[in-house]
């Protein structure tokens, strides 16, 4: 039953819409907070509304987390939906979850770069461009071939709105 609902969320954000996507994934995460695979929809969700409607109130959630509650285990208020930043961070350290972990690293890199440009801070994307380096310097293979493509095209992307290319001759 909660994958076919996870189903069916996933499929709404693909409609673009969002916000019953993204509820019908909070309530599934209000019984399973700790699964992750459930945690990564609401991110990308999150970040994927924030980019398509320009709202970058939901790609700091999507890097950050939200939907405050009361954890029951440690009596502490944390997020219920992690995160990109945060899934990172748990799923890290674990070989089993390596793919997990690139996928939500570069997502966390790639939300802080939507978010600059919408914002227009060139330190939120110059930030994404150091979160490169800090893990190009932790592990120059990046996951392996296919991950290390993508970080690539993702740092000339960064670096490409940095400093765009200048116009050519035939632009001006």
């Amino acid at each position: 039953v909660n994958e076919l609902k996870r189903q069916q969320a996933i499929a709404k954000r693909g409609l673009g819409q969002f916000e019953e996507s993204y509820n019908e994934l909070v309530e599934l995460l209000r019984h399973s907070p700790n699964a992750w695979n459930m945690q990564m929809d609401a991110a990308r969700t999150l970040q994927v509304w924030g980019v398509q409607k320009k709202q970058p109130e939901q790609l700091a959630k999507a890097l950050s987390g939200t939907e405050k509650f009361l954890d029951p285990k440690t009596r502490r208020q944390s997020n219920l939906v992690w995160g990109w930043a945060r899934l990172s961070e748990i799923l890290k350290n674990n070989p089993k979850f390596s793919d997990p972990y690139y996928r939500s690293l570069y997502a966390a890199i790639e939300t802080r770069l939507e978010y600059g440009l919408i914002k227009q801070k060139p330190e939120v994307i110059a930030a994404a461009l150091k979160q490169v380096d800090i893990t190009k310097a932790k592990d120059e293979q990046l996951g392996g071939p296919d991950w290390k493509s993508k970080f690539e095209k993702l740092e000339q992307r960064i670096r490409n709105s940095i400093s765009p290319a200048p116009a050519t001759a035939a632009a001006k």
